[in-house]
This record gives structure tokens, sequence and C-alpha cells, in this order.
């Protein structure tokens, strides 16, 4: 059991919670209970298990941003402008 000093006198210990999905019991770590607390997040009710399958089946919880298009070279060879990309971004009379 991993004890863990507070600098407020409070001493965080490795806790024994239960998982609400499987009802399987696991440890809530010193280190992770300095961590929530830093970030006033609430204590987890989920094994880390559930929580990883969990944060899987979220849609677009893991997707990476989409690919942004770049300048591609015209039949000359000079590159396309921004302007040329975003048509109705970059309008005459500067940036909307």
């Amino acid at each position: 059991m991993t004890t863990l000093p507070e600098t407020n006198g409070n001493q965080y210990e490795d806790k024994r919670l239960i998982c609400r999905d499987c009802g399987q019991p696991f440890v809530w770590e010193a280190g992770e209970q300095r961590f929530f607390n830093d970030r006033q997040l609430a204590p987890p009710v989920r094994c880390p298990a559930d929580r990883q399958r969990r944060r899987a089946m979220t849609p677009g919880a893991a997707l990476p941003p989409p690919p942004q298009p770049q300048p591609q070279p015209d039949t000359n060879g000079t590159p396309m402008r921004w302007a040329e990309l975003y048509p109705t971004r970059y309008r005459s009379g500067g940036r909307q």
C-alpha cells in the first residue's frame, strides 16, 4: 500500500473501489488520488480496463484531426496561394 503526504497535511493512501460496470474491485492509487484532487475531479467509478473500453467506444474521441490541405504546385510549378485554396476566407479587401 502506497502513502503519499500532501502539502496541507492530508495523506493519500491506496483505496480499493468497486467498478460500476463489471463489479470487480480495483485499486485507486495514491498518486492517482493526488492527480484527481489537484484537478478537482470526482473519484473514478470504473476500473482502468472499463474506462479504456468506454473511451474506445466514444465516437471520435481518439480520432486525429483531419489533415489540412497543403498548397500544391500548379501547372507552372509555382505553389498555389492560400487565397486560391480558401476563396471564401481570403477576399479582396483583407481578411474576414
